[in-house]
């Protein structure tokens, strides 16, 4: 997943310089069809890894977050028009990559840091103390 974000940040910035010509925008959006693709799928696995219990709910939160994102993304390229060109639209997104590329890999350092706590101190540990009658 860390290598379609990284990726996707390269294809961002080079899709702003591609598209002066059809064949080079066809060539890199065809690439990044194929980058957003490698995301999503493990994107949910590693979802269900977390709370298998609840699969239903996990997925459909991922599904309405992720099309929350595409109408997001384009209010805000919408809002950029405004101020900068199309061909710059790319460097905004490599931006928003970036802070994709960082929220995930800070979310792998607090559930590596989380799983490696002992369980006496993750979970309230209580002694049973079992008397003969």
């Amino acid at each position: 997943m860390i290598f379609s974000l990284v990726a996707l940040v390269i294809i961002e910035v080079v899709l702003s310089l591609a598209i002066s010509t059809v064949i080079g925008g066809i060539f890199m959006l065809f690439i990044w069809g194929m980058a957003i693709s490698q995301l999503f799928i493990p994107q949910q696995h590693r979802l269900l890894s977390v709370a298998p219990e609840h699969a239903n709910v996990i997925l459909a939160l991922n599904n309405s977050t992720f099309y929350l994102g595409i109408a997001g993304g384009a209010a805000l390229g919408g809002l950029a028009l405004r101020s900068v060109p199309v061909t710059q639209l790319g460097f905004i997104g490599a931006g928003f990559v970036l802070l994709a590329l960082l929220l995930f890999t800070l979310s792998l350092r607090f559930s590596k840091n989380k799983s490696q706590t002992p369980l006496a101190e993750s979970n309230e540990v209580k002694e049973m103390i079992v008397v003969p009658e």
